[in-house]
């Protein structure tokens, strides 16, 4: 059963890929001006709170890893891709704000679905990851939530799927997308997954 409700899981992160990228490159079009950060910032947390509070009320002790992946996903995509990489088309602020709010929600979205992909590993090696829970190895565990394989296959479909959307926008490079996975979103949905796990001791 376990193993069935990975590959489900799987596929709904599949499913995240096209909208994620496809607002990446949208957003990718218009201007970042830094002046307007903070402002940015306190938009995105009133929606941030609205949204996520039903999430963190089912688990409230990944309360502290949800706020801590939030800024850490925040400070990725506002301070090294939208200041290097943002073009030149003019966009009021307000549709700014909705585009980085809507993409930001996005991806924290997909990944808090690491919670899910937690569960359905530690229903499948129970006693393996109690002790590892207990003994705290948090190497281990890493290890076993890393795959090298799939990383690799995920990284190869964004890519692909980026260049199926160059019309949306003609100068994106695939390889943001690509490394916004690589770096960003795979990294912090591993560390969720590593706390939730870590909390499975017997």
């Amino acid at each position: 059963m376990s193993e069935k409700k990975l590959v489900m899981i799987r596929e709904s992160l599949e499913n995240m890929e096209y909208p994620i990228i496809f607002m990446l490159m949208e957003r990718l079009k218009y201007q970042f001006d830094s002046t307007t950060l903070q402002a940015i910032k306190s938009f995105l947390d009133t929606l941030k709170c609205s949204k996520t509070a039903i999430q963190k009320e089912e688990y409230p002790e990944l309360n502290n890893i949800f706020f801590k992946l939030e800024e850490k996903l925040f400070s990725f995509y506002f301070s090294k891709i939208l200041p290097n990489n943002s073009g030149s088309k003019e966009l009021h602020i307000r549709s700014i704000f909705l585009k980085d709010a809507n993409f930001f929600m996005q991806v924290m979205e997909r990944i808090r679905i690491g919670i899910f992909v937690a569960q359905a590993k530690f229903e499948a090696s129970p006693e393996l990851y109690q002790k590892l829970a207990n003994e705290n190895n948090i190497q281990e565990i890493n290890k076993q939530l890393t795959n090298i394989d799939v990383e690799l296959k995920i990284l190869d479909r964004i890519k692909e799927k980026a260049c199926q959307l160059n019309f949306i926008n003609p100068n994106f490079n695939p390889e943001i997308a690509v490394s916004f996975y690589k770096d960003c979103i795979i990294p912090l949905t591993k560390e969720l997954e590593l706390e939730y796990l870590l909390m499975c001791k017997s």
